[in-house]
């Protein structure tokens, strides 16, 4: 969309006129380049050309020889269908990649069909428009993909937490019956500790340290 902007921008608009995936390059840098500038031509209004271009991605005005800025917007949408499923759009048609790729955004399959419609007054009409649009849309994915990190992440430390309940109830319960040995072994040493210790059969040493860890 971009090196579009940049040729329709010129003082005299060129048009590409054979914008598809099969003239794009991958740089190293993630970029993308367009190559094969031999069916590039000025904008000249009204004026009647030859038709050049692959024809699934053709505009219906450029098939009939009268392409104009619009016209590389089509296979700028085409080329988006093709990017998006991996097929090339039907010819003479309004794209929708969603049909064929689920998980397409709806917001992304509408910029296709806007940028694929049959007449020129019903498409995007510039590729700035169309930059904006995948700027939103790469905005509100980013946010949905924020929200949805959130939601695992908050998942995650809920699953953690139910794992440990029983582990914190068992502990719980060996506590509770730690608790009540002690409170039970210090009723009976005060009650009588004669009684307690000479059934336990236990050193001096040992009555020793019971009781001044009672104290």
């Amino acid at each position: 969309a971009q090196m579009l902007a940049y040729l329709h921008g010129q003082e005299e608009a060129i048009l590409h006129r054979d914008f598809t995936p099969d003239n794009m390059i991958l740089k190293a840098d993630g970029s993308i380049a367009i190559i094969d500038f031999g069916a590039a031509n000025f904008f000249l209004g009204t004026a009647t050309g030859t038709m050049i271009g692959k024809q699934a991605y053709i505009a219906p005005e450029q098939l009939r020889g009268k392409a104009n800025p619009q016209s590389d917007l089509y296979a700028l949408g085409g080329s988006l269908f093709f990017l998006l499923t991996g097929e090339d759009p039907e010819p003479l048609s309004v794209s929708q990649p969603a049909l064929i790729n689920r998980q397409i955004t709806p917001e992304l399959d509408r910029l296709v069909s806007s940028l694929t419609q049959m007449e020129v007054e019903d498409r995007m009409q510039t590729a700035q428009h169309a930059i904006e649009a995948l700027k939103e849309i790469k905005r509100v994915d980013e946010i949905v993909e924020k929200k949805e990190k959130e939601k695992a992440i908050q998942l995650e430390k809920r699953t953690a937490a139910i794992k440990l309940i029983p582990k914190v109830s068992k502990a719980h319960s060996e506590l509770e019956s730690l608790l009540n040995e002690i409170i039970s072994l210090d009723e009976s040493v005060l009650r009588n500790p004669f009684n307690y210790y000479s059934n336990r059969k236990v050193s001096n040493d040992e009555i020793i340290s019971d009781f001044k860890s009672l104290i």
